[in-house]
């Protein structure tokens, strides 16, 4: 496992998944919290990360928006894409990495004890909504793997 601080004072963690070489799990321990939560599964083959997103529970109602965890997209080296699994891969969505950078919005809830992240729209999303069948059974194939 290996274990990094952000600026905030959360710890990021990184472990093999179990049976599988090239898979990865990423946790956060929020400063404020005692346990993990889970992030995102990268694949390392594809280069691709894998986030589930509810709008029930995940949304940012006021701008209709979900965040991402802007040190994790920046300090990125084992993924250039974001493979967003919204309501239990009724959509996948299929982002390039920078693309989130250059075109999200900041927000930092500092006093709830959340990370420093990066909001995009849903109106943005869909512009990258697969549509492919293929690559959405792909996708969410990929993202099955999960323990």
């Amino acid at each position: 496992m290996i274990q990094m601080r952000d600026e905030s004072g959360n710890v990021l963690m990184v472990e093999n998944v179990p049976h599988h070489k090239n898979f990865l799990d990423l946790f956060i321990r929020l400063e404020s919290e005692r346990h993990k939560r889970h992030i995102g599964r990268i694949n390392k083959q594809t280069r691709t990360m894998h986030i589930e997103r509810s709008e029930d529970m995940h949304i940012l109602k006021k701008a209709n928006a979900y965040g991402f965890n802007h040190y994790i997209l920046k300090s990125a080296q084992t993924f250039d894409f974001i493979a967003l699994h919204e309501d239990k891969g009724k959509r996948v969505y299929k982002i390039d990495r920078e693309w989130m950078l250059r075109d999200g919005q900041f927000l930092f809830f500092k006093q709830q004890g959340f990370e420093r992240q990066i909001f995009l729209t849903k109106e943005w999303l869909e512009h990258y909504e697969v549509t492919d069948k293929q690559l959405k059974e792909k996708l969410s194939a990929e993202y099955r793997l999960r323990v």
